[in-house]
């Protein structure tokens, strides 16, 4: 029976969860090949999101000048040469979107083929009018979306007027969905005709259409040894435990396909884009903001946009760990924090909550309601700042920023079993073997 473990974003989204999947993916493919086997004998699947997240990867295998990787709908095992990706059926996709990336990446070399990746009969397509109903929420100040028709996909899906993958590749079962199903009272004369609409899909339609699978079937197919589940988002934009109504719609946290092991994965301080309708509590000041976010290129990936940045969030961190039910935590870009302490600035951790002169040390019901936190002050713990995150042998951390990783293993009472300390694949302390006893 295969080994199953699941990665999820603990915070909102922007862990760097990328880097994690790329080095757990490396490690089992050593594995399988230590036990003779050659072909694709790991499954990796996305179970939900769509083109509104991003994954950055860097590759230095890479047979070209740009060795930066950027995936959307894409999982990040599509450069295993042991992986077959699945894109699930929890996903909205975007068939043009989908089609540029793969396009992309074969012009970077990588491989994109049925022999490596599939596209669950089962997931929602996200079509132009989703996409164009969606840019009012993206062009706000402080947008409440990526602008890629995520909401308005998942809105005809529980309306049960979505268009699956498997009826999107029959052109004539798509048109009569549109015409008699979405849109009963006539087609919007801005889309132009139904017909030219149905047939401004055909290029995706041919190219996708050998990619469609059934989902359960490949979980069942003995052929896989291990099964790693890659989450898009973070915990805290889950759509029944994030912090609604600024979340996703969708389940970050929410792992499927019963998995043996679930590996929550932060970033040392959490950033987000866009928080209009979504209070964040441990957020740094602006003058101290302005000047890392340029210095940690903290942009988002999708977006392209300037992500808030904020101290590290146990109050939130550790609620995150309960509703996704973590076995253990990995921790991203602990280096960039070198910065504070280049800037001669304090180091904080936010340790509770003060809600109307009322302290909270962990996630109280009250925090559901979508109006408390934004009341919310932090409640901070000072800590010493650290020029330098790794002793000279790479694999150390300096004790001020060992006692950082401390502090937040003993607030969350998991172990932090992978550390990345910079960009680079190499740039990871492992500080325990997740594959030890299977």
């Amino acid at each position: 029976m295969a080994f199953g473990i699941s990665l999820v974003g603990g915070q909102n989204g922007d862990e760097g969860k990328g880097k994690i999947v790329e080095y757990i993916m490396s490690i089992l493919q050593r594995r399988l090949i230590q036990h003779g086997y050659s072909g694709r004998d790991l499954l990796l699947y996305r179970w939900q999101g769509g083109p509104n997240a991003g994954h950055t990867l860097v590759l230095n295998h890479l047979e070209c000048d740009d060795k930066v990787v950027k995936l959307h709908q894409i999982g990040s095992g599509i450069t295993s040469p042991s992986a077959y990706n699945l894109l699930g059926k929890g996903m909205f996709i975007n068939p043009i979107k989908l089609l540029q990336e793969m396009q992309e990446l074969r012009s970077r070399g990588i491989e994109v083929s049925p022999y490596n990746l599939g596209i669950s009969s089962k997931a929602h397509m996200i079509l132009e009018y989703n996409r164009v109903d969606d840019q009012v929420n993206f062009n706000l100040k402080e947008h409440t979306s990526t602008g890629n028709g995520i909401r308005q996909t998942a809105r005809d899906k529980a309306d049960r007027i979505g268009i699956r993958f498997i009826e999107f590749l029959d052109p004539g079962l798509m048109k009569d969905i549109l015409s008699e199903i979405r849109f009963p009272e006539g087609f919007p004369q801005a889309l132009g005709s139904l017909d030219d609409f149905v047939a401004s899909y055909a290029g995706a339609r041919d190219f996708l259409a050998p990619f469609a699978v059934l989902e359960n079937k490949l979980f069942s197919d003995p052929r896989f040894k291990y099964q790693v589940g890659e989450g898009a988002q973070g915990m805290m934009l889950d759509i029944d435990d994030g912090q609604y109504p600024g979340i996703t719609s969708s389940n970050p946290g929410l792992s499927p396909h019963r998995p043996n092991l679930v590996t929550g994965i932060y970033k040392m301080y959490p950033s987000s884009v866009g928080i209009g309708n979504r209070p964040f509590v441990s957020e740094m000041s602006k003058e101290l903001s302005s000047v890392l976010v340029p210095e940690w290129h903290e942009f988002g990936t999708t977006t392209g946009k300037a992500r808030h940045v904020g101290y590290f969030d146990l109050v939130a961190a550790k609620y995150a760990a309960e509703c996704a039910h973590m076995d253990s935590i990995a921790g991203t870009c602990l280096d960039k924090l070198e910065s504070i302490a280049k800037h001669g600035e304090e180091l904080k951790v936010c340790v509770a909550y003060e809600v109307d002169g009322e302290r909270f040390d962990e996630w109280d019901i009250s925090f559901d309601r979508r109006d408390t936190l934004k009341r919310a002050k932090p409640v901070y713990e000072s800590m010493q700042p650290w020029d330098q995150t790794v002793e000279r042998d790479g694999k150390t951390l300096t004790p001020d920023a060992q006692r950082y990783v401390t502090c937040i293993e003993d607030h969350l009472k998991l172990k932090m079993v992978l550390i990345g300390t910079g960009p680079e694949h190499n740039d990871l302390i492992v500080r325990t073997d997740m594959f030890e006893n299977i």
